[in-house]
């Protein structure tokens, strides 16, 4: 059955207002990490899918992206930082290709995420991941608008 797109638990497309929402809520809920990465990945599959960013690396970083987080509905212990780093390459890849004043901020987001274990043990690994959505949130809002001509 196919997943719900009114339901951002399920990982359906969300905007980057719910996605800064939800990593505001508490980041030691069980599975914040899995939940936030799924609703970035299903919302940056549906953004490199639009006319506008239709380009062969971004193709290629949505695949490894897909690639990085086909298990993680299926499998409860899925590593999760192979996806927190392939989300950010994509989004670097589209900024790269359309939002020359974003740069800042996807080589920000490209930094935290190599920084980020995957793992939520800890105080310190929740406000990473935290951080890391709060930040992908706020690079999706200008991103989630089309390319203006260049």
């Amino acid at each position: 059955m196919p997943a719900s797109p009114a339901s951002s638990a399920d990982g359906a497309a969300i905007t980057p207002a719910e996605l800064a929402a939800y990593a505001s809520t508490d980041a030691a809920a069980p599975a914040y990490a899995r939940r936030g990465l799924q609703q970035l990945v299903a919302t940056l599959v549906d953004m490199s899918d639009r006319a506008d960013l239709q380009d062969p690396a971004i193709q290629e970083q949505r695949n490894n992206l897909t690639s990085a987080t086909a298990r993680l509905s299926d499998d409860p212990s899925a590593p999760l930082r192979p996806g927190f780093v392939a989300a950010a390459s994509l989004l670097r890849t589209i900024q790269q290709k359309a939002y020359p004043d974003q740069a800042a901020a996807a080589a920000q987001l490209q930094q935290l995420a190599g920084q980020l274990s995957g793992r939520t043990a800890t105080a310190a690994e929740q406000q990473q991941i935290r951080r890391f959505l709060s930040s992908a949130a706020a690079l999706l809002e200008p991103l989630s608008q089309p390319a203006a001509a260049q």
